[in-house]
Order: structure tokens, then C-alpha cells, then sequence
């Protein structure tokens, strides 16, 4: 398979201005085959919180996609091959400031053949996605709406989540980063020394974003201390929880084995009364 880089980029434009991003093409030399490319552009938009992705729709947004021009829309590589593509944006004078979003987008529409000498269309696209900003009246605006850790869980994997809106006209960056620690020892369980626990994401103008993040690192019991702290537009968010993850074969051997003991408690006690009513009779 093909590999495109960068998958995303962001650049700052000025309206009447010209220009020039690119986009690497690798064919990887196992690939064993040439690799007969086409490049073209489209809109990208989100959909819903989840950010599902819309290449299709058109929108105020998206009209990046007419100032842009591909220097070589095809092209055949073969394999260990690479080639840069020039993509130019050429800003009109009167486009509105704020943000603009297209993706580039790499495909191939080979035909295989199989075993048996049939032909298959292979059709198959990567996409990279251009996160452009229009100089002028750019608005700034946004909150973290929910910052939210679980305090219990009975199995892995377990998530954190983030409610981020983006009330402004350009897209914003997020950073969402976790850290936990062993409740008993007080020891960093993630991230590792070499790693940050950081992501950043971009938030689109006029969205809320639901971001996710996998609770790595943490054993199927244990009590872990969970910071997720997010950055966003000059605020910090932070929330501190005790998590405690406990199967629920566990619980209930818990539960089982408490509730023998006050049994047997019980048990005695009552033994040790009857014992003193039937003293007390005779």
C-alpha cells in the first residue's frame, strides 16, 4: 500500500495571496508493482460530535477547493519510488477570513488480475487534509465543555472523554493529555519517560468535539490516580480521579466472602444467646 505524508497541515493564507503546500507519494519498495497515481481535491467537513469525516458536501468552509490547482494530477512510481506534488492556492482578493478546509486526495483506480486471469478494478484513496486560515476578522472563541474521568470500571480498556466546542469562524488546536499513577505506590504507570501522553487536536469552527482517550498501562485491578488535563485557547482544565478497576468475578468473590464473614458472625452470636436462654431455663 501507498503512503501519503503529510496526513494534515496547516497553513495561514492572506486574501490575493499565491501559494505553494506539497504532498509526498511513496510506492514502498514490497509493494512489487507499479503504482499508477491521480491526485485531486475535495471539501472536508465534520459531521456530529464523533467528527465523522464528509468529502463530498460542499460548504462556506470548503471553498478552498476552487483556489487550488495540482501541478501533476497522475503519475506512475515504481516500487522504492517517491514523488513530491505541488499543490497551489491561489487566494482571491475578496475571500472571507477565517478558516478553509479541503482534502487532498491520492487514488488509484489499477485494474489487477487474478489467479484465474480476471480483471478487478482496485480502486482505493488516502487523503491529506488541508487546515487552512484566511487573515482578517478571525474570531477566537471556545470552552471545554465536559472534562470527565470514570471513578470505577469492571473491565479493560477504559476511556477518559472531553466535550471541546469551538464557537469561533477558524479551527482551534486542543491538547488532552492523562497521566496515572499508582494509588498504593505512588509510581507513573503512563506515560513512559520517553513519551508526553499529550495529543493534540484540531477543534473545526462552529463544532463541539467528544474526544476519547484509552486508559493504557493499567492492570485489570488495581486503584490508579487519573489527571486529564486539557489545553485550549490560553485555559487550563484539569481533573483529578481515583479510579478503581475491579473485575466483576472479583467483586462478587468480595461480596461472597463478606457476607460468609458477617454469616459466621451471626452464627455465633446466635449460638452464644441460645446457650445463655437455655442457662437461664434451666
Amino acid at each position: 500500500m501507498f503512503t501519503v505524508t503529510p496526513m494534515n497541515q496547516q497553513i495561514e493564507l492572506e486574501a490575493g495571496g499565491t501559494y505553494t503546500v506539497f504532498v509526498t507519494i511513496s510506492n514502498p519498495i514490497d509493494s512489487g508493482r507499479d503504482f499508477n497515481y491521480r491526485v485531486s481535491v475535495g471539501p472536508y467537513n465534520v459531521v456530529g460530535e464523533d467528527y465523522k469525516a464528509d468529502l463530498a458536501t460542499m460548504s462556506n468552509r470548503s471553498e478552498i477547493v476552487n483556489w487550488i490547482t495540482i501541478s501533476e494530477p497522475t503519475g506512475v512510481l515504481s516500487p522504492n519510488d517517491k514523488t513530491e506534488v505541488e499543490i497551489k492556492i491561489n487566494v482571491p482578493e475578496n475571500a472571507a477570513s477565517g478558516g478553509q478546509y479541503a482534502t487532498i486526495l491520492i487514488g488509484s483506480n489499477d485494474d489487477l488480475q487474478d489467479s484465474e486471469n480476471l480483471t478487478i478494478q482496485n480502486v482505493y484513496e488516502m487523503g491529506s487534509i488541508v487546515y487552512a486560515s484566511v487573515a482578517g476578522e478571525t474570531v477566537h472563541s471556545g470552552e471545554v465543555i465536559d472534562n470527565y474521568v470514570p471513578g470505577f470500571a469492571f473491565s479493560l480498556p477504559v476511556a477518559t472523554s472531553a466535550t471541546i466546542s469551538n464557537a469561533g469562524n477558524v479551527h482551534e488546536t486542543a491538547q488532552v493529555s492523562i497521566e496515572i499513577r499508582d494509588v498504593f505506590s505512588g509510581q507513573k504507570v503512563y506515560p513512559s519517560s520517553d513519551e508526553t501522553g499529550a495529543i493534540d487536536t484540531v477543534i473545526m469552527p462552529e463544532t463541539k468535539y467528544l474526544a476519547t482517550q484509552n486508559i493504557d498501562g493499567v492492570s485489570p485491578l488495581g486503584v490508579y490516580k487519573v489527571t486529564q488535563t486539557i489545553r485550549y485557547l490560553g485555559n487550563t482544565s484539569v481533573n483529578d480521579q481515583v479510579l478503581i478497576v475491579c473485575p466483576a468475578w472479583f467483586l462478587l468473590l468480595v461480596v461472597l466472602a463478606v457476607g460468609t464473614f458477617f454469616a459466621i458472625i451471626i452464627r455465633k452470636i446466635s449460638k452464644r444467646r441460645r446457650k445463655k436462654f437455655n442457662a437461664k431455663n434451666f
